[in-house]
């Protein structure tokens, strides 16, 4: 699994004099098999900074490293959950989760196949064909995740994945992504606003300060694999530990604002 590694990032956009600076530098590293979770308030600069992990945006200054090498733009080896959906709304549930394979050149019945596998590893079994307007909101997400896993990257940007989905959904998929994870061995690179889903998934949280966003605050936490040993995520965020880690995070958050 390739090592991402950020070096004194910095990303500003042009606008007025100066422009406007959105991130200012940035450094850490998603180690292999890592969940990073970024976390801060509205505007502190987390999409700017996953959009440059992506490749859609080149650094203004500081280097983006995948396995030593610097980065160049989008690839295969990350895939990317975006904030709105952008599932193709034309296509099937099913064509959704083909269309990165038959970009490859995968045959039809493979490629089929592997997108029914998919589908119903995520709770989907049977919606091939299904129409997306047919489908509830945590469903359509669902097909986002099973389209991005069947392209097979070995690191996923998500960006608030879940953030538009009821309590009892978003919880349901947050345990089904770390069972994924599990799976997998992926590294994952999550955005949230919620500190519960933060402290819940991340393997490290790192809390961002408002525009431009700097690192203010990092946790190693253990409550993903807490969850994964046990199966049961109402136990692990009612555990006094993972309260008191809540805590913490909503306080490095709130001090971030002055």
């Amino acid at each position: 699994m390739p090592r991402l590694v950020v070096d004194q990032l910095s990303m500003r956009y042009p606008a007025g004099a100066g422009g406007v600076a959105a991130l200012e530098d940035i450094s850490f590293t998603l180690e292999p098999g890592e969940i990073r979770v970024v976390l801060g308030a509205s505007g502190c600069g987390k999409t700017t900074l996953l959009n440059a992990l992506a490749g859609f945006l080149p650094p203004s200054s500081g280097r983006i490293l995948l396995d030593g090498r610097p980065l160049a733009g989008p690839g295969a080896e990350r895939g990317v959950v975006l904030q709105k959906q952008a599932l193709f709304p034309w296509l099937t549930a099913g064509g959704n989760v083909e269309f990165p394979l038959r970009l490859r050149g995968w045959p039809r019945a493979r490629r089929r196949a592997e997108a029914e596998a998919w589908l119903a590893r995520l709770g989907l079994e049977g919606c091939h064909g299904q129409p997306l307007h047919q489908l509830s909101g945590g469903m359509r997400q669902r097909v986002e995740l099973a389209r991005a896993l069947a392209a097979d990257p070995a690191i996923l940007l998500l960006d608030e994945p879940f953030g538009a989905l009821d309590a009892f959904t978003r919880e349901s998929l947050q345990c089904l992504l770390l069972t994924l994870w599990r799976d997998s061995g992926k590294s994952l690179f999550f955005i949230t606003h919620s500190v519960e889903e933060a402290a819940f998934l991340g393997s490290t949280v790192m809390v961002l300060s408002p525009r431009p966003g700097r690192v203010i605050h990092e946790s190693a936490l253990t409550f993903n694999r807490a969850f994964l040993q046990g199966g049961d995520a109402r136990a692990v965020k009612a555990d006094p530990a993972f309260i008191a880690a809540r805590e913490q995070l909503l306080e490095a958050v709130h001090a971030s604002q002055g």
